[in-house]
């Protein structure tokens, strides 16, 4: 008798494995490294640093762009909508 490879999906722990590495290398190493360093400030310098004037300025970019992209997104949403 032979047996039937019953797998779905071809490669899928090869492609599961090449993504999670670079998952690894790309986001969790990175974002590790920045608590590492944060771990080794007092919390004065620490609480400085995050409300310093620069950090507000990346604050005001990251939040206002994402705004920006939401509405569009909810007018191109609405609009697609009506058409169907």
């Amino acid at each position: 008798m032979s047996t039937l490879n019953h797998r779905i999906l071809p490669g899928f722990r090869l492609s599961l494995s090449y993504t999670l590495t670079y998952l690894t290398i790309l986001v969790l190493m990175p974002l590790a490294a920045c608590f590492a360093r944060a771990s080794t400030l007092t919390w004065d310098t620490f609480w400085g640093t995050v409300w310093s004037e620069r950090a507000l300025a990346a604050y005001m970019l990251t939040f206002g762009a994402s705004f920006a992209a939401a509405v569009v997104d909810v007018a191109l949403g609405l609009r697609s909508g009506v058409r169907d």
